[in-house]
Order: C-alpha cells, then sequence, then structure tokens
C-alpha cells in the first residue's frame, strides 16, 4: 500500500513539475493587428491619395516640395486596443513642425491628431 501512496505522489508531483515548466501562450488579442510599418504606411497612402494643387498629392508636397525636408523618418507608437499614433516630422525652413496622426486597425482610419497650427494646404 505505501508503494502504492508513494508511486501516486512521485507521479502526481512529476506532472506538477512538467506542467509548470512550459510556457503559457499569450492571449490573442481580439482587435486586428498591424505593424508599425503599415501604420506608417497608411498615413502615407492617405496623404498619397489627397489631391493638393494640380498633379500634386499631399505626400508630394511634403516630400518634394524644395523648401520641405524630412527631418526625421515617421515613425509610430502603439497605443490602446491596437491603434498606432504616427509621427512625422518635417522641416519647414525653419521650425521643425510635428505632424501627428491616430491610426486605427480595425476600419484602417486615418485621423490627424496634432493641435499644430502649420496647415498642409487642404491636406489632413
Amino acid at each position: 500500500m505505501k508503494l502504492i501512496l508513494i508511486t501516486l505522489v512521485a507521479v502526481v508531483v512529476g506532472m506538477m513539475v512538467a506542467c509548470s515548466s512550459e510556457p503559457a501562450a499569450p492571449p490573442a488579442p481580439s482587435y486586428p493587428q498591424i505593424s508599425e510599418d503599415e501604420a506608417i504606411a497608411l498615413v502615407k497612402q492617405q496623404l498619397q491619395l489627397m489631391p493638393m494643387v494640380s498633379d500634386i498629392t499631399c505626400l508630394g508636397f511634403l516630400t518634394k516640395d524644395d523648401r520641405y525636408r524630412e527631418s526625421s523618418p515617421a515613425t509610430a507608437v502603439e497605443r490602446d486596443r491596437g491603434s498606432w499614433e504616427v509621427t512625422w516630422k518635417i522641416d519647414w525652413d525653419g521650425p521643425i513642425a510635428t505632424f501627428k496622426w491616430m491610426v486605427y486597425p480595425t476600419t484602417k482610419a486615418v485621423n490627424r491628431i496634432d493641435n499644430s497650427s502649420y496647415r498642409i494646404g487642404s491636406c489632413p
């Protein structure tokens, strides 16, 4: 009887050790996820689709106009529930203007969120 009890305890303890050593898989988020690069691409895509004047889009205005230069590459920080805050700094031959957009992964919507007084013509 003692042998059965000792064997049973050994099996139970062995199973506890084996189960506790496996890392638990993180739960899958309940919302769609996009990467930092995808969030930045969605902002640039929206700017590319927005006509400004004649054949120039908002993206072309910010990247190809001689008066304006990209001060730093666009970056993104993940926020609540998979949304991304994209920041892009543009040198306007003077102070550096910081533009920010929020990108929502579920709808792929892009909304400008900075309170900058800098306007990009009719661009969002």
